[in-house]
């Protein structure tokens, strides 16, 4: 039975966002900000994604030239919860705060977050690097 516990198919809550974000900013957070979806960016974003964007704004953190997001995505079926540090115009690290599939938890380990670190999205809105 050990085998079907959450924690051995890899669900969980690995660390909350306000965690996230004291750890991005060696806990002296700013404020939260906002980034108001105009429906030029809701197209644009709904293109990059392949699926239409719903909301007005979305949050962030920024100090400097450090920008932290914390957003959710539908994995194959259920809702991932990520958090993603942009330093400049790179990603600076990829982080899974909470996973809720069955399987594919490995996404929240390092050696796949990594494939991410230093990316650049290019102007035609894909990655400078491949995935």
């Amino acid at each position: 039975m050990a085998l079907f516990t959450s924690t051995a198919l890899g669900k969980g809550v690995y660390q909350t966002g306000p965690e996230f974000i004291a750890e991005v900013f060696n806990d002296i957070a700013p404020a939260a900000a906002y980034l108001y979806l105009t429906p030029e960016r809701k197209e644009v974003a709904s293109e990059i994604l392949d699926r239409q964007v719903r909301g007005l704004r979305t949050r962030y953190w920024r100090a400097g030239d450090t920008t932290a997001w914390i957003m959710e995505e539908i994995g194959k079926e259920l809702p991932i919860t990520i958090g993603v540090v942009v330093s400049g115009d790179r990603i600076a690290r990829v982080k899974i705060l909470a996973f809720r599939e069955s399987r594919g938890g490995e996404v929240r380990y390092p050696a796949f977050t990594a494939q991410y670190r230093d990316v650049k999205i290019t102007d035609d809105f894909g990655l400078d690097q491949h995935i």
